[in-house]
Order: structure tokens, then C-alpha cells, then sequence
């Protein structure tokens, strides 16, 4: 009769690796789920209407547990450069509501764009100022809760909000090209907004497309390959179905599942060299 195989012992290295793909999947964040929105609003800061805005994004935050929201109504350049510095926030929206242009500088987008560091979801909205005017109606609100949401479960994210282009893009823009997106283009009249059903930040509210249709002009978002090497997916479009008005991205699976797939299969190979 044949002895019975010996299998040998798992080497203490590969329990090392694959506590640390378990650590790296249990352990919470670096930065905590605070937000902070940078809010470019020369000529209305102060209007009542972006109280609106703030509630919105309180309530939303509150909502899924995603920390306190720092609002800075009245953003200039340095701004975001000292915010980002001064906090550790997991979310940033920046609202450019104003028709004046370099209210960012130099330091406010390479801050920016080293704290996106292209590894967190982000959100693109060419008709943002729906939200401005439609501030309340409820649908404008859900849509905002879920981008919290998907930011808070997906590593983080940047919202830009801006109108249509040339006026009311400027510093929208400005950050965007920054970080190697592509800018918000063209006006566009949103008549005809229809909703993409396959795109995560549909859920965990579902979204009305006549809902976040206001009847008036928008900016078009850019899709697909970005400059940065990013894809960015419609979430809205209008003109039926041709021109994106809103994009997103989430970032790709965390490397802990496969980190814990590739070690598992180094032990299973290791085993069956093992076992004769």
C-alpha cells in the first residue's frame, strides 16, 4: 500500500499576502467621506436659490453616512488649493455658476487634480443648473443622493456641474482640462432628456428623465477615451439618444479581489505539486 501523501504546510509568506488582500478589502478608507464643494458663483453668491443646493447635497450626505459637507459659496483662486489642503475629504463638487471666467488658478487645479489622482468615480454635468432652478422638485435631489452614493461606495469621487459653453463653462472647464478630461461644449436645448438605465448612478433612487429635463439650455459632456485615459459613460442624453449631458466613471474593481485570486492560485498550484 502506498503511503499517504504528505502535503506540506502552507508557507507562512503566502498567509502574510493574502491577510494583507483581506486587510486591504476590510480596511476603511485613508480619507474619511467628509465633502467639500467648491461653489464659483461671482454675481449670485448669496442668492437664495443656492441654499437650495447646499440642503440638497446635506441631505444627501446625511442620507448615506458620508460625513459633514463643507460649502465654500464664493470660491476664488486658491481656494480649492487651500481647502484641499486644510481638509481630507473622500468627495469634491465644484458648482461653477457664474459667467466669470479665472476663479481658478495654477495651484487649484494641480491640487485638484493630485487629489483625483484618475483613481476615483467621477461625475460630469452639462446641465447642471437644473438643479439651481429646480431646487425641491425631488428628482434633482435623488439624482445628487445617488451620486453621493456611488461616490461613497466607489473610492470617492469629483462632481463638476457647469451650463452651456462659452458662458458658463469657464472654470468648470479649467479643471477638466487640468485633470485630462475633455471640456463641456456647445448649448444645447434639453427638449427631449432620456436616461441610460444601465448606468450605476441610476440606483439607489430610480431617476426621471422628465425630472431632470428644465426646458432650457445645457452644456454637452464629453464620453468615451478621455485625454487621460479614463472612459467616461452617459448617464443622460438629449436630441434622442446623441448628445451626453451628463457622464460618469467608476473606478475599476479594488486590486484586494485580485490580489486574493492570484495568491489562492499560487496555494492551489502549490498543493497539487505537493500531493503525489
Amino acid at each position: 500500500m502506498n503511503p499517504s501523501p504528505q502535503v506540506r504546510p502552507a508557507r507562512p509568506w503566502l498567509l502574510s499576502i493574502l491577510t494583507l488582500g483581506v486587510l486591504a478589502l476590510a480596511a476603511p478608507p485613508a480619507a474619511r467621506a467628509d465633502i467639500l464643494a467648491e461653489v464659483y458663483c461671482d454675481g449670485i453668491c448669496g442668492d437664495p436659490l443656492l441654499l437650495g443646493l447646499k440642503n440638497n447635497l446635506i441631505a444627501a450626505a446625511i442620507a448615506h453616512g458620508a460625513g459633514a459637507v463643507t460649502w465654500v459659496e464664493g470660491a476664488n483662486p486658491g481656494s480649492m488649493a487651500a481647502d484641499l489642503t486644510a481638509g481630507n475629504y473622500n468627495q469634491v463638487f465644484v458648482w461653477d455658476i457664474t459667467a466669470t471666467p479665472g476663479l481658478t488658478n495654477a495651484a487649484d487645479q494641480a491640487a485638484l487634480d493630485a487629489w483625483y489622482a484618475n483613481s476615483r468615480s467621477a461625475v460630469i454635468d452639462g446641465r447642471s443648473y437644473g438643479q439651481y432652478f429646480q431646487g425641491g422638485n425631488g428628482f434633482e435631489d435623488d439624482y445628487i443622493s445617488n451620486v453621493v452614493k456611488n461616490f461613497l461606495d466607489n473610492n470617492g469621487g469629483l462632481w463638476v456641474g457647469t451650463d452651456h459653453e462659452p458662458t458658463w463653462t469657464n472654470n468648470g472647464n479649467d479643471y477638466l482640462n487640468a485633470l485630462g478630461f475633455n471640456p463641456v461644449i456647445n448649448d444645447i436645448q434639453l427638449t427631449d432628456l432620456s436616461l441610460n438605465g444601465a448606468n450605476p448612478y441610476m440606483s439607489p433612487t430610480a431617476l426621471s428623465a422628465p425630472g431632470l429635463s428644465w426646458n432650457w439650455s445645457g452644456g454637452q459632456v464629453p464620453v468615451g477615451l478621455q485625454p487621460n485615459g479614463l472612459v467616461m459613460q452617459p448617464l443622460a442624453w438629449v436630441n434622442g439618444g446623441m448628445i451626453p449631458m451628463i457622464s460618469t466613471r467608476l473606478p475599476e474593481p479594488a486590486t484586494g479581489l485580485l490580489l486574493i485570486g492570484i495568491v489562492c492560485g499560487m496555494a492551489r498550484r502549490r498543493r497539487d505539486v505537493a500531493v503525489r
